[in-house]
C-alpha cells in the first residue's frame, strides 16, 4: 500500500469516526457537501506529501552519534554532546612519620567518597561552509559547580589537507592529553601526563593531515593558560611542534586507546617540542625557561592495545639550579569478551635530583616515583556506556608537593587533577576507583 492510499484510509477511517459527532451537530455540518470534504482530504494529502518531500531532501534533525540540527545542504550543522563521569574513590594512605608539633599535619590513613569528576557539555559543528568549524565546551567543576570554559575555537579545513585553528584549545603535545577524556584507558589519565602535560591555552595553530603523516604547529600562551586575559598569561611566547607517523591502520583509530574485537590492526609513532619563556615583568622575580619533549607509540589490533610514551623537561631561571626530570609510562588492554577488557599501566618518575632539595624537604635527594595501576572496563554500549574498576598504587614516597618547586607556572600538580591520589607522608599509597561513564 502506497503512501497515498494510506493517507486516504485515514481520512476514511477519521471521518468515519466522527459520524456520530456530525449527526449530533447537523446544523453546523449542513452547508459541507461530498465535493468540499474531498477539497480537505486532498488538501491534507498534498501538505503531508510536501513534508514527507523535504524529510527526503535532508534531514534538518536527530541523532548521528550525537544530537544534531542542520541545514540540508550541511552548510549550517550544530552536533550537541555532553560526558558524565561518575566515582567512588577509596584512598589508603600508610602512616609515615608525623609530628604536629613540628608543622606536619596528621593525615587520614582511609579516605573515601563520591566524586562527580566530569560533566561536560559540548557544542560544535560548522557555519555557512561544511570546512569552517567551530567548538565550544564547557565542564561543571566539581569542587563548587561553576561552569568552567575548556576549549573555544572556530577554523578552517583547506582543501590541500591544512587546518587552521585559533581560540582555546589544547596545545599538540603530550598524545595522552590529545586523547579525549572519555577514551582513555584507565579510570583516570597517568599521573605522568598531569606532571608533563599541557592542559589547555589560547592561540593559533596549524595543522596537517596526508595519508601517512601528520603535524601540528602552535603559537600560545603558554602550558596551562586557560581562560586568561592577554596580560596575564604565564609566557610571553611558547611554540609548539608535533609529528605522527602511522604505519599501518586509519588516524580515527586512535581517537581511543582501547581497540574492540573485530578492530584492524593499526600502529603509529609520535613526538613534540615544547618551549616557552615566562612573561618579561617586574612582578616576577626570575625569569623561567621551560623545554618539554616527548615521544610515543601505539598499536593496537583485534582486541588488544599498547601504548609508551616518554616525557621530559627541562627547567632554568636566572637564580636557581636548572632541572631535569623524566618520567615513562606503559599500558595496555586486552578483550576476554566482546564487552570485558582487562588492563594494566606502570609509570616511572625520575625526578631531578637539585628539585627536593631546593624545596627543603629532602635533603637525600630526589624522590623517584614508581606507580602501577590494574583494572578493568566493561563496555555496555561501547564508550556511550561503560563502568570502570581500577586501583592505582604508589609503591614509594608519594609527597607531590615536593616536586612543584622550581616549575614553570603553568605547572599542573597532580593533586588538583581529580586523580584520587592525595599528597602522602610515607610509603604506599593506593586508591580503589569506580566510575560509570555516559555520552549523550
Amino acid at each position: 500500500m502506497n503512501q497515498t492510499s494510506k493517507m486516504l484510509l485515514l481520512a476514511g477511517a477519521a471521518i468515519g469516526l466522527g459520524g456520530t459527532a456530525l449527526a449530533a451537530d447537523q446544523q453546523a455540518w449542513s452547508g459541507v457537501n461530498a465535493d468540499e470534504v474531498r477539497a480537505i482530504v486532498a488538501e491534507m494529502l498534498s501538505d503531508a506529501q510536501t513534508r514527507s518531500s523535504l524529510l527526503a531532501n535532508g534531514a534538518t534533525a536527530g541523532y548521528d552519534k550525537n544530537f544534531f540540527l542542520a541545514s540540508a545542504d550541511g552548510n549550517f550543522r550544530l552536533n550537541v554532546s555532553g560526558i558524565i563521569q561518575f566515582r567512588y574513590i577509596v584512598n589508603y594512605r600508610e602512616s609515615g612519620a608525623r609530628n604536629p608539633d613540628a608543622g606536619q599535619p596528621v593525615q587520614d590513613d582511609l579516605v573515601p567518597g563520591f566524586q562527580a569528576r566530569r560533566t561536560k557539555l559540548n557544542f560544535e559543528g560548522n557555519i555557512f561552509d561544511p570546512n569552517l568549524f567551530y567548538r565550544v565546551r564547557g565542564d561543571f567543576q566539581r569542587n563548587n559547580g561553576n561552569f568552567n570554559l575548556d576549549y573555544a575555537y572556530a577554523g578552517y579545513k583547506f582543501e590541500n589537507g591544512f587546518t587552521a585553528t585559533w581560540g582555546q584549545f589544547r596545545v599538540p603535545f603530550n598524545n595522552e592529553e590529545l586523547v579525549g577524556d572519555q577514551y582513555q584507558l584507565a579510570v583516570e589519565r597517568s599521573l605522568i601526563s598531569s606532571i608533563f602535560g599541557e592542559d589547555y591555552s589560547q592561540g593559533i595553530m596549524l595543522g596537517w593531515e596526508g595519508e601517512y603523516l601528520r603535524a601540528a604547529a602552535s603559537v600560545t600562551n603558554g602550558f596551562a593558560s586557560r581562560n586568561q586575559d592577554f596580560n596575564a598569561h604565564n609566557a610571553d611566547y611558547a611554540l609548539t611542534g608535533r609529528l605522527e607517523w602511522m604505519f599501518a591502520g586509519a588516524w580515527n583509530d586512535f581517537k581511543q586507546f582501547t581497540s574492540p574485537q573485530g578492530s584492524q590492526f593499526a600502529g603509529k609513532v609520535g613526538g613534540a617540542v615544547h618551549w616557552e619563556e615566562s612573561r618579561d615583568d617586574p612582578a616576577i622575580a626570575n625569569r623561567t625557561q621551560n623545554l618539554r619533549y616527548t615521544a610515543d607509540a601505539s598499536v593496537k589490533g583485534d582486541g588488544w592495545n599498547l601504548y609508551g610514551a616518554f616525557h621530559g623537561a627541562h627547567t632554568a631561571d636566572e637564580v636557581n639550579p636548572s632541572f631535569d626530570d623524566f618520567g615513562f609510562l606503559a599500558q595496555g588492554g586486552i578483550y576476554i569478551t566482546d564487552k570485558l577488557e582487562p588492563f594494566a599501566r606502570y609509570e616511572f618518575l625520575y625526578p631531578d635530583r637539585d628539585r627536593a632539595v631546593n624545596a627543603g624537604t629532602n635533603t637525600g635527594g630526589n624522590r623517584n616515583l614508581h606507580v602501577v595501576t590494574g583494572g578493568v572496563n566493561y563496555y555496555f554500549y561501547g564508550q556511550a556506556a561503560k563502568f570502570t574498576f581500577d586501583t592505582v598504587w604508589i609503591i614509594n614516597d608519594s609527597r607531590f608537593n615536593d616536586f612543584t618547586a622550581g616549575q614553570p607556572a603553568g605547572f599542573v600538580n597532580p593533586l588538583s587533577t581529580g586523580t584520587g591520589l592525595l599528597n602522602g607522608t610515607g610509603r604506599n599509597q593506593i586508591a580503589f576507583r569506580v566510575q560509570f561513564q555516559l555520552l549523550f
